[in-house]
This record gives structure tokens, sequence and C-alpha cells, in this order.
């Protein structure tokens, strides 16, 4: 397939909702109860403007970062997103593929369509999402099984105490597809599990996160935050980074915008860890604002998925690669050699 050719992350997404059907295209788009936290976390963006400087040659700004011990040509990532399979034939080994080709950093979700090591198998760089299950001796071998099939580091997600209410799925009752999913419907049963969702627990606390960055061979993320507090805790409990994130609006209505939230994470850091960021990124000036703020490294979830949806891994290839030409642009316009030497002094609050 020929490399689709989009100008807008708006131009994936038409491509992505034609060709999925109506229910799986709300069960990627929809939000928790009223979807205000999507809007919010949207509007959050148009509150700041860019303050650029001139006459600085810079026509090449650098994109590259570090992230968990990786070098990536883009300081870009996809975001975990369950049963990639939903969207495309080709599942979670075309997201994985389609990133690296971009220089991004995927994250496969534990509701993965396909074994991990399926997923992983062309070698390049990934990470591994982890659920904070009552069965903390489950989230350790989902996490070794994942690591020992070549992810590079594990991401727990820290905001699902419970499951956020999500009204387009319940409306159409959507089952996440599972039943269609013979490789997730076996890890089901193995694990003793109904469903994925029947497994998280609200008794999760910081100690068994430090446990589980103490056993884990590899880097663990904490994801989800949006109190400065919370990502204190995370750097004492052995985090080598955090994700600041409302996971896409699906858990907590009317929570912060994360674009929001980000300044008092990062000034509460205050550059001990690499802060990664998500939430409503729709262009490449979104990513650059995000930087500017005081992010490391950002997180697409809808839009690389809308990729995948209409193209397969060529798909999520361009839209990354849409992203870091427009994130490229901004830098060189507002006067930055390096999107790392992006700040505050960068933007103008509306």
């Amino acid at each position: 397939m020929e490399r689709p050719v989009w100008h807008t992350l708006a131009d994936a997404g038409e491509a992505a909702r034609a060709a999925l059907s109506a229910a799986d295209w709300d069960h990627l788009m929809t939000g928790a109860e009223e979807e205000a936290s999507n809007r919010i976390a949207r509007a959050a963006f148009e509150r700041w403007s860019f303050l650029p400087r001139v006459l600085r040659s810079v026509p090449r700004p650098a994109l590259a970062t570090r992230l968990a011990g990786v070098e990536l040509a883009l300081p870009l990532l996809v975001a975990p997103v369950g049963t990639h399979a939903l969207f495309h034939p080709d599942a979670e080994p075309a997201t994985v593929a389609g990133a690296a080709a971009a220089g991004a950093l995927p994250v496969i979700s534990t509701m993965s369509s396909v074994a991990f090591a399926t997923a992983g198998a062309g070698g390049a760089p990934w990470l591994i999402q982890l659920y904070p299950f009552e069965d903390r001796g489950l989230v350790r071998e989902i996490a070794h099984e994942a690591i020992a099939a070549g992810a590079r580091g594990a991401v727990l997600t820290a905001d699902v105490p419970v499951l956020g209410r999500r009204v387009r799925d319940r409306r159409r009752g959507f089952r996440s597809g599972v039943d269609a999913r013979p490789y997730l419907q076996q890890e089901l049963s193995r694990r003793g599990l109904a469903s994925f969702w029947e497994g998280w627990s609200a008794e999760y606390r910081w100690d068994d996160v430090a446990a589980l960055a103490q056993e884990l061979p590899v880097p663990l993320i904490v994801k989800g935050l949006l109190h400065p507090t919370d990502a204190r805790l995370a750097h004492e409990a052995g985090a080598v980074a955090v994700w600041v994130s409302a996971h896409g609006g699906r858990q907590l209505d009317h929570a912060i915008a994360p674009l929001d939230a980000l300044p008092a994470i990062a000034a509460e850091l205050d550059g001990a860890l690499p802060v990664v960021f998500d939430g409503e990124v729709r262009s490449g000036a979104d990513v650059a604002k995000a930087l500017a703020l005081g992010a490391d490294a950002v997180a697409l979830g809808r839009p690389a998925i809308w990729g995948l949806a209409a193209a397969g891994g060529d798909g999520v290839t361009a839209v990354l690669e849409l992203v870091a030409a427009q994130l490229e642009s901004v830098a060189a316009l507002v006067g930055v050699g390096a999107v790392g030497e992006l700040g505050r002094e960068h933007l103008h609050r509306i």
C-alpha cells in the first residue's frame, strides 16, 4: 500500500472514520460520562500562543531525544490503546513497525490483540503497558512475559482503580471485541479472568509501585498523573519517568486538562525525571506547546490509531511524520535549534 499523504491529523481522522464501523469508531473516540474532559483538554491548547524570536538561523531544529534508555529520532510515543485488531487486521505489529519507521516509541497495551512476542517480532524498541490488577502476581507475570518478548520498559497506568463510565460504549453494548480476539480470550482464561475489566484494584498503592520498580529489570514509567504530589511520589517509588495524562478523557470526567496540570508537575520534579505528556494532541504545534510547558516527550493515542485504521503501519508512520514535520516547522519559526530548548519564554498566555 502506498503511504497516505495527509495534510492535517483531521484528514487522517476522516479516513479512519470512513474505514471503521460506527461502533468501533465510537469505542475509539468515546470519553467518560459527558466527555467534558476531552473538551477541557482540547481547549487548554487554545489558551497558549507562540512568542517567536527571529533571525536565529535554525532551519532544521533537532528533534531527537532519549527516554527510558531508548534513543528516539522524535520526541514522540504511541500511547497504549487496547486491541488494535479492532481497527486494522495487521494490529499491534503494524503499529510497532509504523512507529519504528518514523523514529517514535510505541507502547503496547496489556490488552494487545496478539501475543507480545508477535507484537514486537520486528525487533524495534517498544514498551509494555501494565494495569494495577488486584493480583499483584499477575501484574508481574504480564510484565516479565513482555520483557522476555523484547519490551524495553514498562508503563504502569495508575488512573484505573475502577473503569470510567464510557457512555458511547454503554449505549452500543460494546464488549471491546474480546470474543473476536482468540489470543486475548485465551489469555483471559489462562489468567483466571472473565474480563480484564474485572481485574483492576482500587487497593494498588505506592508501595506496590515501589516493589514493581525494584523487581523489574527494565525502567518503569508511571502514567495517568495530574497532581504534582503524585509525580513526587512516583519519583520516590523508583519510576524513571512520569506520564501526565487523563487517559484520553475516558476515566474521570471534568478532570483538569493535562496541559494545565503539566507545568506544576514539571516544577515539582525540577528536572529529576523526564515527563511524558498526552491529552488531545492534534498537531505538531500542540506537541511544541507541551514541550515548552515542561514535557520531554509527547504521546499520540487516537491520531496514531487513525493512521492504523486508515492505512495500517504506513498510516501510523504517516501520522507521526506529519506531526514531526509540523513540530520541526514550529520550532524553526519560534527560533530554537532543538525542541529541547522550547520553554515557557516561547509562549504567551491568552
